[in-house]
């Protein structure tokens, strides 16, 4: 019994502290856009506020060309708001490199790259082990990084220039 109304203490001493947020406005973007690449698909985005730059942080990106080839497959990348005033869904992405070209138009594909991005293997970096497991398996298993870290330091900024 004592235990139990320690429990509920605790319960309420959270409760109080506890502050509800409420939205009250929303805005539809559209779709991102990301010019500077043929083709991308992306999942697990957010977003972050890193002074006057707003940064969008990535799971899994895909990049294609145009008639739907893979180019580069990435495990985590970040992007920023080319001009976060005026129109936050189009972005710069970090690591974008010719990949190849059209063969019906001539036109050179744009692809991230996974050794061009802000690290080696994207945002945050693989090990050594993890590098080895995903070149062994050529894609029929695979380490996968996810973004769950947040960039709060003058290390993580200084990543971004």
């Amino acid at each position: 019994m004592h235990t139990s109304l320690c429990v509920c203490i605790a319960l309420l001493a959270c409760a109080e502290a506890w502050t509800p947020i409420i939205v009250k406005n929303v805005k539809q973007l559209g779709p991102q856009l990301s010019p500077d690449v043929t083709r991308v698909s992306r999942d697990g985005g957010y977003s972050v506020l890193l002074g006057d730059r707003v940064i969008w942080l990535y799971d899994d990106t895909e990049c294609l060309d145009l008639s739907g080839k893979q180019l580069s497959f990435v495990s985590n990348t970040a992007a920023y708001a080319k001009d976060p005033n005026k129109n936050l869904s189009i972005l710069q992405d970090f690591g974008v490199e010719a990949a190849g070209r059209e063969k019906k138009s001539g036109k050179t594909d744009y692809a991230i790259l996974a050794d061009k991005t802000v690290r080696t293997g994207g945002w945050i970096d693989f090990s050594d082990d993890e590098l080895y497991f995903n070149k062994e398996r050529k894609g029929k298993e695979r380490v996968a990084i996810c973004n769950v870290h947040v960039p709060r330091n003058g290390a993580d900024i200084d990543a971004l220039r």
